[in-house]
Parts: C-alpha cells; sequence; structure tokens
C-alpha cells in the first residue's frame, strides 16, 4: 500500500472508496475481482456489437439474443431518456451471458461498470415471474437504474473532471428508492411487471390481515431504509420502494407533471441523503406523508379485498411446525411416510428437508439452492430432485441428484444438462424434467435405470421446445405413467399457461390459456389435474373439469397458496404464505366449486399498462438493422473509469498528486496508478498496480517507491527512508458451490534507502542492496452465515503459506498458518477456536525481515487491529507491544451470542442498525525461543459489536471491547477499546 501519510491516505480513502478495493488492498483480498465471482470466462469467444448508444460484449454463442438485447436498449433509451429527463454521455458497457440458472441482473454506474444481464428466465415462483418478456423487463428495469444512477449536473458535473464517474448523487439514494423506481418503470413499460403482481398484493393483504402493515412488527418506514432479514427479505426494498414511487406518480394525474422523472432531475445535483426536502418541492409532501397516505389508501383497499375473500367459506389450513419463511416443493412418498421439501430460513441457508408424517420427525439432509420438484421412487427408497451447483469455474447450472434414505447419501446423476424440476414416472424407469440454454427452458424426458448401487438417467430426448426464451415449468406424471402435464411461460405473452403431453400419441394439448398466473400442476390420485391460478387475484387451487374442460376453484385462503401434492391418502399438502413467510400446510380442498367472481379483489394500484407502437398498429413498426458484430477487444473500454487528486497543505509540508483506476469490459485486465510529491522530501511516492486474467489465473504485477519512518526535531524533519519494492503474483480461485480454494504465488524484491539532513537538504546514507522473496500461499473457505447470524456460525477458514528470502545468498524461509473454526451452539450463538503461528529459519541477525513479528493493538481509530499474514500475527492484551520472534503459536477461543436483534433506521435518513452482539475470549500465545517469563502471554476479554448501515451503502461495525493482558512486564494491561471498522465496499 501506498503510505503517502495517514492523513492523505484517509482521504484517498474518503475520495475513492472503490479505488482502493479493487487496487489497494492486499492481494489474498482482491485475488477474487469481480471477473472470477461473476463468471466472466476469460476462455470465451467474447464478441461486442455497438449501437447508437450502447456497447455489448457477448459469448459467441449468444449473438441472436444480444441482437435482441439491443434492440431493448434502444427502446428503452429511446423512451426513458425522456421520462429521466438524462443520457449518458458515453456509450453504456453491457454484458450478455448465460452462466447461471438464476435469473438476475446487475447494474452500477459509478466507474461506468454498466449492465450485466443473465438470460436464464426466472422460476415461477420468483416475484419477477410476472412478465410479459424477460428479456425486455430485464433491460427496462436495469437501465433505469443506470440512467438514474448515471446523472450529474451542477457541481457534480464539475467533479465528474476531477473524479471520474464516482461521485454521482443518485447512486446514494436508498436502495428502495432505487429499486422501487426501477420495479416502477418496468411496471409502466410492460403490460406486467411486479407492481401488477398477485404476489405483491398478498404480501400486504397479509400484513393487514394481521394488523402489522405499518407496524415495528412488520414493516415501518425506517425498517424499509435498511436490511430486512425477516420475510420479505431482500424483497423489501422492491415491494415498499415501488409502492411509494407508484403513490408519488400518482400525482401525475393531477399535475401533469412527470413527478419522478423530474425528483430523478433534481436529485441529481442536490447533496444526497437530503431525500425529503427534494419530494417535498415537488409534491408538497415528504415521504413520511407520503408513506402514511399509502398506508391509509392500502389498508382501505385492502380490508375491502379481505371481506370480499370472506364472503365465502374459507379454507382449512393446518400449517406444519418449523416450516415458515420459504418451505417449497413439498412431495409425499409413495409409502406415505415421508414428506420431502425444500426450505430457506432466518437460520440456515437453503436446504433439503424431509420430515416423519407419523412422527413430526424432522431431518436437514443436505444444502440445497432452488429447485421445487422432488420425487420418490415406487419404493420410497431414493429422492430424487434438483439443485444449484458450481459445475466448473464460471458456470453456476441445475443438475439432478438423488437421496439414498437407507444409506442417507446423495450422488449427482446429470451433469451440464441444466435439469430442473423432476418428476419419477409412477412405473419407475421414466423421468421427466425441465433443460435450460440460452433458447429457453424446454421439456425433457429420459430414462431412469438402476445400475448396481447407482441410478442412471440416460436417453435424453426434448418433448417441447418453445420460442426462444420460453419456459416450461414443475413438469408431473399422471398416476398412469402415460401422460405429463407442465407449465408455459411464452415469452411476450401475459400470464402463464397449462399444457398436458399424450405421451403415446405424442400429443400436445393446452388446457388454461386466460392470461393469468396458471401454475404447478399436479395429479390427484385419480388422474385429474389440479393447478393453481391467479385468477381471483389471490393465488387458489383450482382442479380441471376435462369433460367440461373449464377448472374450478376449490380453496378459498386470504393469502396465497403454491406448489399442491397429494399424498397417498388423499391428502392434500401446500406452501400456505403467512406474514411469516411460505409455510408447509396441510389443507382442505373443496367438493364444492368456489364461486370465483365472488371472491375476486381488486386490481393493485399500478400504471396504465405500455402499449407499444408496433402493438398498437400491428405492421406499423419495421424491425431494425441488426448490428455488426465484431471480435471482442479490451482497448475501447480501458480508458481510466475514475480518477481523484491528491492534496494536503500543512506548515511545512504540501503533498500534490493524483490516482487513477481502469478495467476492461470483461475484467480482464485491471490498473491502478497513484502518484504523490511531497515538498519536504521532494521525493514522488507511487504504486503501479496491474492485473490479467486473460489465461486462467489472475497475474498481478505492482511497482511502489514511497517514503516511510519519517523522524523530526522538533518540526524538523531529520532523516527518513525510502522503500522500493516490486513483485508479480498469480493466484487461481478454485470455486465450489459452497467453499473455495485460492492458492497463490508471487516472487517479490525491495531495496530500503536512507537520508538524513537538517531540515531543508537530504543526503543519501546507505542504501540497502535488493532482498529477493518468494512466497507460495493457500486459503481455503467454507463458512456459512444466517440471514440472523452474527458471524459466520459454520465451517471453517484456513490460511497456509511458506515464504523464502534471499540475502546475499544467505536463505531463510518463514511458513505461517492460520485455521479458525466456528461451531453453531444454538440460536446463533458460535464458538470459534482459532490457531494461527509462524516458524522463520532467520540466521542471519542483521536481517529482520524474517522474523517472526506477534503485534498487539495499534494506536488508531479505523481498522486499528493488525492481520494476520507473513508480516506479523495480532494478539490481544498487548497493546502497542512487538516481539521479534523465530516462532510462535498462538490459540484462543471466543464464544459469541447475540445480544439484540434491532434492524431499524431514523427514519429516511441514512443510519441504520443491524445486530447488537457479545463476545467473551481467551487467548494464548506462545513464544518458543523468547525467555522464560515470557514465554507465555495469557489474555482474556470481551466486549459489544454493533452492525449499522451509514450513508446508506457503508457497512460499519463499532466495538466497544476491554481487553486484559496477564503479563504486565511484556506490556500485558487492561484496555477498554474503541473501534470502527468499516467493511468492504463492492460495486
Amino acid at each position: 500500500m501506498l503510505k503517502i501519510k495517514k492523513t492523505v491516505l484517509s482521504l484517498g480513502v474518503a475520495a475513492s472508496l472503490l479505488l482502493i478495493s479493487q487496487g489497494l488492498l492486499p492481494s489474498q483480498a482482491q485475488a477474487l475481482g469481480f471477473g472470477d465471482s461473476l463468471g466472466l470466462s476469460p476462455f470465451w469467444e467474447w464478441k461486442t456489437l455497438d449501437t447508437a448508444h450502447f456497447s455489448i460484449s457477448f459469448p459467441k454463442e449468444l449473438s441472436a439474443e444480444a441482437q435482441l438485447t439491443a434492440k431493448h436498449l434502444e427502446e428503452a433509451h429511446s423512451l426513458m431518456t425522456e421520462s429521466l429527463y438524462w443520457e449518458p454521455k458515453h456509450r453504456t458497457q453491457v454484458l450478455v451471458i448465460d452462466n447461471a440458472d438464476a435469473a438476475n441482473g446487475l447494474t452500477s454506474a459509478v466507474s461506468r461498470f454498466g449492465m450485466i444481464l443473465y438470460l436464464t428466465p426466472p422460476d415461477n415462483f420468483f416475484s419477477t415471474a410476472y412478465y410479459e418478456d424477460w428479456l425486455r423487463l430485464l433491460v427496462f428495469h436495469e437501465y433505469t437504474h443506470f440512467l438514474n444512477m448515471d446523472a450529474t449536473r451542477g457541481i457534480y458535473t464539475w467533479l465528474r473532471y476531477g473524479f471520474g464517474d464516482l461521485l454521482l448523487p443518485n447512486s446514494l439514494w436508498p436502495t428502495w428508492m432505487l429499486e422501487g423506481l426501477a420495479v416502477y418503470n418496468e411496471t409502466a413499460y410492460t403490460r406486467v411487471g411486479r407492481g401488477r403482481s398477485a404476489y405483491y398484493d398478498m404480501v400486504l393483504r397479509s400484513a393487514v390481515e394481521e394488523n402489522v402493515l405499518g407496524d415495528p412488527k412488520f414493516i415501518t418506514l425506517d425498517k424499509v431504509n435498511g436490511t430486512n432479514p425477516y420475510y420479505p427479505g431482500g424483497e423489501t426494498p422492491y415491494l415498499f420502494g415501488y409502492h411509494l414511487m407508484n403513490e408519488v406518480a400518482s400525482h401525475n394525474k393531477t399535475t401533469g407533471t412527470n413527478i419522478l422523472g423530474w425528483m430523478s432531475k433534481t436529485s441529481s445535483e442536490r447533496f444526497p441523503y437530503f431525500i425529503n426536502g427534494n419530494l417535498e418541492n415537488l409534491t408538497g409532501k415528504d415521504w413520511y406523508e407520503t408513506w402514511n397516505d399509502w398506508l391509509e389508501e392500502s389498508k382501505t383497499r385492502l380490508t375491502s379485498d379481505l371481506e370480499r375473500i370472506k364472503s365465502q367459506p374459507l379454507t382449512a389450513v393446518t400449517k406444519l411446525p418449523g416450516t415458515d419463511y420459504s418451505s417449497f416443493g413439498a412431495t409425499v412418498s409413495p409409502d406415505g411416510k415421508w414428506l420431502a421439501y425444500t426450505q430457506d430460513s432466518l437460520h440456515q441457508r437453503e436446504g433439503l428437508y424431509l420430515r416423519n408424517l407419523e412422527t413430526g420427525f424432522t431431518k436437514r439432509i443436505e444444502d440445497k439452492i432452488l429447485g421445487v420438484g422432488h420425487s420418490f421412487t415406487p419404493d420410497s427408497k431414493t429422492l430424487i430432485y434438483s439443485s444449484l451447483q458450481k459445475e466448473s469455474q464460471y458456470t453456476l447450472f441445475s443438475e439432478l441428484k438423488a437421496h439414498d434414505l437407507e444409506k442417507n447419501s446423495s450422488e449427482w446423476l446429470t451433469s451440464r444438462l441444466r435439469a430442473r424440476d423432476p418428476s419419477i414416472s409412477p412405473a419407475g424407469n421414466q423421468v421427466t424434467f425441465t433443460t435450460a440454454d440460452s433458447s429457453g427452458v424446454t421439456l425433457s424426458v429420459a430414462k431412469f435405470t438402476r445400475e448396481g448401487k447407482h441410478w442412471k438417467v440416460t436417453d435424453v430426448r426434448k418433448l417441447f421446445v418453445g420460442q426462444k426464451l420460453d419456459r416450461v415449468s414443475t413438469p408431473k406424471f399422471s398416476p398412469d405413467s402415460k401422460h405429463i402435464v407442465f407449465s408455459l411461460h411464452r415469452n411476450g405473452k401475459i400470464g402463464e399457461e397449462i399444457f398436458e403431453v399424450d405421451l403415446a400419441a405424442r400429443k400436445l394439448s393446452a388446457l388454461i390459456a386466460d392470461q393469468h398466473m396458471n401454475r404447478f400442476p399436479t395429479y390427484d390420485s385419480e388422474g385429474k389435474i389440479h393447478f393453481v391460478s391467479d385468477l381471483t387475484g389471490v393465488d387458489n387451487i383450482y382442479r380441471w373439469n376435462s369433460a367440461k374442460a373449464v377448472p374450478s376453484q376449490v380453496t378459498n385462503v386470504t393469502t396465497g397458496i403454491w406448489m399442491p401434492t397429494f399424498a397417498p391418502d388423499h391428502s392434500v399438502y401446500a406452501s400456505v404464505y403467512g406474514n411469516d413467510g411460505w409455510s408447509l400446510a396441510k389443507v382442505e380442498l373443496s367438493d364444492k366449486a368456489i364461486p370465483s367472481a365472488q371472491v375476486r379483489v381488486s386490481v393493485p394500484p399500478a400504471p396504465e399498462p405500455y402499449v407499444s407502437p408496433s402493438e398498437a398498429a400491428p405492421g406499423s413498426a419495421s424491425a431494425s438493422a441488426e448490428a455488426e458484430i465484431k471480435d471482442y477487444s479490451p482497448w475501447p473500454s480501458l480508458l481510466p473509469r475514475q480518477w481523484a487528486p491528491i492534496l494536503l497543505i500543512q506548515p511545512n509540508e504540501t503533498l500534490v498528486g493524483g490516482q487513477i483506476l481502469g478495467y476492461d469490459a470483461t475484467d480482464r485486465h485491471r490498473y491502478v496508478l497513484l502518484g504523490a510529491f511531497d515538498s519536504q522530501t521532494r521525493k514522488l511516492d507511487s504504486l503501479v498496480a496491474y492485473s490479467n486474467r486473460s489465461f486462467g489465473p489472475t497475474f498481478n504485477l505492482l511497482s511502489s517507491n514511497q517514503t516511510h519512518n519519517m523522524f523530526y526535531h522538533g518540526n524538523a524533519l531529520v532523516s527518513y527512508s525510502r522503500k522500493f519494492e516490486a513483485s508479480a503474483e498469480a493466484s487461481y480461485p478454485i470455486l465450489w458451490t459452497y467453499s473455495s480454494l485460492t492458492p497463490q504465488i508471487s516472487i517479490n524484491a525491495e531495496r530500503e534507502s536512507y537520508f538524513g539532513g537538517d531540515g531543508l537538504t537530504f543526503n543519501l546514507v546507505r542504501k540497502s542492496h535488493y532482498i529477493p522473496s518468494a512466497d507460495f500461499s493457500v486459503v481455503y473457505k467454507d463458512s456459512e452465515s444466517s440471514r440472523l447470524g452474527i458471524s459466520p456460525e459454520r465451517g471453517r477458514t484456513t490460511f497456509g503459506g511458506v515464504r523464502a528470502y534471499n540475502d546475499s545468498g544467505t536463505k531463510s524461509y518463514k511458513g505461517i498458518l492460520k485455521d479458525t473454526e466456528y461451531f453453531d451452539l444454538g440460536k446463533h450463538v458460535v464458538l470459534s477456536p482459532a490457531i494461527k503461528g509462524a516458524i522463520t529459519s532467520r540466521t542471519n541477525r542483521n536481517l529482520y525481515t524474517p522474523d517472526v513479528f506477534v503485534t498487539g493493538r495499534l494506536s488508531r481509530i479505523l481498522n486499528n487491529l493488525p492481520g494476520d499474514d507473513f508480516d506479523n500475527l495480532y494478539i490481544r492484551g498487548y497493546p502497542q507491544t512487538t516481539f521479534a520472534v523465530k516462532s510462535a503459536i498462538i490459540h484462543s477461543y471466543d464464544l459469541r451470542f447475540p445480544v439484540g436483534r434491532i434492524f431499524r433506521g431514523w427514519g429516511t435518513h441514512p443510519i441504520f442498525l443491524e445486530n447488537l452482539s457479545g463476545f467473551v475470549f481467551g487467548e494464548t500465545t506462545y513464544l518458543p525461543t523468547a525467555r522464560a517469563a515470557a514465554r507465555f502471554l495469557p489474555s482474556a476479554g470481551a466486549g459489544l459489536r454493533l452492525e449499522t448501515d451509514i450513508l446508506i451503502h457503508l457497512p460499519l461495525t463499532l466495538n466497544l471491547e476491554y481487553d486484559k493482558g496477564f503479563k504486565n512486564l511484556y506490556g500485558g494491561k487492561g484496555e477498554l477499546i474503541f473501534g470502527v471498522n468499516a467493511g468492504y465496499i463492492g460495486f
């Protein structure tokens, strides 16, 4: 790190948080750049096409999809640059990829990062499943973000010349404002969108029914302003942000003014965080008044809806205990003993569960990501399901897996098939599932056989292939194994449809196509089809009457019901929504059809559906010409993306300099340049760093020349030293689904020069020779936490390495090992034992660098605790103390426990409090080569930690702890420590 001076460095941190995260963190911390973390393979054959306003890069096989994306982007640009009153000054960078079976999109205007669009359409239980055209909705949502965040006016226009694309005031909006505006636009510029969904209304209706809408037990405006671990969790800023934006937009009808566009425009020249004044200037109301107005209107509307639903008998629902938050895909074994399902909870990451229906005993089988189709073999001994897994360094695909209930073991059945949601035929010889590719999600069937101890999926064939970006979901075999029923979302069409395939006749029949969300079809034991529809504005179960070709509503719930399944005893299980999320429940179907017209609820408040010119006058709009596709080149996107001046003026010293950051669109190349001239030493401090991941591993080159160890006599500088360092390193993060292994090798050289003088002139006193060194290290991580976790709760983090020095032919070696384990003791209490140690072979007493340095707390407020690396090991209870030894072992036990769950803010102010936790620790340091009295350095302590978010997007942990070192003679003392630790800020 370039140590110009603490004050100057602090200035640099304040001015360029992204630059610090990209260029100045230790190499282990930055080993996983955004290219690796997002799976942007350097081995794909990348192509680029440029339109008038966008530069789109993509793998060659996605050329057709990229052309379609370009048309949607230009349409979004023509419409939304007018409504948001902003047009970017450069082409917007866009990546189109298809390397994950999970729908998503990412956008940032900071450093012109641009947009990343994942092609895979969302699962039909995602909130984003309410779309007409998936790619178009994704484009409008993400480009709303970019246009809004990129806007700068007034002083920010000039600051862009000084700092690059960094100080963007709208990018500091609260998340609920950013996402609320994007969801509003995805709804306003399409005929569907989440704003019109039965899902959003269901969440609010449930809160009204339980009388908690606007109550701290559920959601208040200050709770929307930060992290919400409780349901609806991560959807909170999207849902409530949308409704607040829609409430503000309703002023358009009375004023004729585009309020949301003006809010974005005026905010782009205001100081961030003062969001109430901006809105009040435009509407006469601040966000508190807007929230209260929306609450009153929503309670009135939804209370009326509840009365309408309750005008007919409600369905009896018996929830299964312990299945709250998010339990999906219930399936009963043929022998009626087991209920299998997937659950995501407050207390552990998503996993596969088995519940004994006779005893109620539930066991967690293993970790599992997505997939709601589970199916037992006819003998009930094996469960087949799907889960996302990291199949390669750059892909996260869904595959089929089998769990043997008797052996309690699992094995993967498919690889690179992108298979999901299996259903085994009752005959047991076939399995149906969906398969994905860049064209969409299709229906497949395969042979399912047992060979020895293993199940095999062979002879895969596609039964139904739709149009581009169509999505098939949750296929199910009929009891006679002759039919398969599934739902289909036709891209470009409203709603989801129910289809049935006659396998013998190879005939496809459309059963339901009414522009509603018809999903989760299944058969009862008699072969009758049941499915879920939002026909009335509420998701309920319907029974298909094949003779009359009409559905009948057979449940009437106040919230919503998904994914029904039938047990051998004719019981029905399903996921039922409540204020604490989706729980599994046993439900009673009505023998009589429920009159749907009498329980139909109001239409959710939303902007008028957008009708494109081509829809208004078919045939009037001609297709735009396709853009030219070229080989990807990193050079156009390698220009500097952000920069910042460094200026510090003191009585005896002035420092002037700057810093620059750049990277290309696919993160193959990254660079950082820093420099500052010190008027006192008349020397230039500099750092140059370059990273290249074009060949798989990340290769880093770094060179720095800096002043340090400055000594003063009074106010006069009398001596200082300069250190030149150069290094070349290579690292390659090997990624699995839940863990990573990052090996790294590096070659380093350093040289120190010492200067003395009278405060005005300085002469070189002596210069050391170059001291080369080489490192090899490995970091392994598989730790996990939970929504309510205060720290990692399971797993471990291990770091180990060796460094070799060569001083004039004298070789020395240093080894280091650190292992931290995490054990969940229940209720998020965590025991964390750790052991760390280092040893050196140093024999040259004049060369101190290879020593093992054991260091106590430093006198700093920000990040005041040293790390554990080749340079030093940190100990507690011995502040301002350093031991230089040949070996050291430090063993500790930390007990961490929650004190309070806060998750509250201060209105709309940029301060949000999350978890308050406590900890106690005991630690012993053993220095084998130290004098006898100093060999053991015991310490203990306790403290409190408060996790916060300040300034909207800056995670900050406040620490108050008391540490006591028991060897006073060797620096041990009791001290009360207050510290502030800033979390990592990415983009």
